[in-house]
């Protein structure tokens, strides 16, 4: 996985799955700014962090936290409080 920080003037979707076949986009810490453009129009735009995965590095992520999920909610049920 690699991540950097990017901007783009449309909302990023949280994971971006469909554009790319081989790349899986996850978009975090999301922060909408604004700035004036060349004419003095003020212009919403969005900074964020971008983290690259592979395909399989996305499945094996997914897993982790399928199995996370699973653990917590069995743990839930052992203590009552599901």
């Amino acid at each position: 996985m690699k991540s950097y920080y990017s901007e783009s003037v449309d909302m990023p979707v949280a994971v971006d799955d469909i554009s790319s076949p081989t790349t899986v986009y996850v978009n975090s810490e999301i922060q909408e700014n604004e700035r004036a453009d060349e004419e003095g129009k003020v212009q919403t735009y969005y900074k964020y962090k971008v983290s690259e995965y592979t395909r399989q590095e996305w499945e094996k992520e997914k897993e982790i936290e399928y199995m996370l999920d699973l653990d917590f909610r069995l743990s839930m049920v052992e203590l009552g409080l599901a």
